[in-house]
């Protein structure tokens, strides 16, 4: 689901948390075969008792951190070329 800008949801039921990791990895290793890049926020629960907007929350922390690492990770090595 597109939630919008950029941003997207895959919701997957009936797999473990190494299932989903997996599915995570390939999608990153299709992304790195064309060149392309993209910050994930993996949550994964047994049950749905969190209910869909503290899953929602949980990801997009999750998100927004793996993107400030990403491009903080980017501007040290270019700070460090200078």
């Amino acid at each position: 689901f597109r939630l919008g800008g950029d941003e997207f949801l895959a919701i997957l039921s009936g797999c473990t948390e190494a299932e989903m990791r997996v599915k995570l990895q390939e999608l990153e290793a299709a992304y790195a075969r064309r060149q392309l890049s993209a910050s994930s926020g993996l949550v994964w629960h047994p049950d749905t008792s969190a209910g869909l907007d503290t899953l929602l929350r949980e990801a997009d922390a999750k998100m927004y951190a793996a993107k400030r690492a990403h491009y903080g990770d980017r501007r040290r090595r270019s700070d460090a070329k200078k």
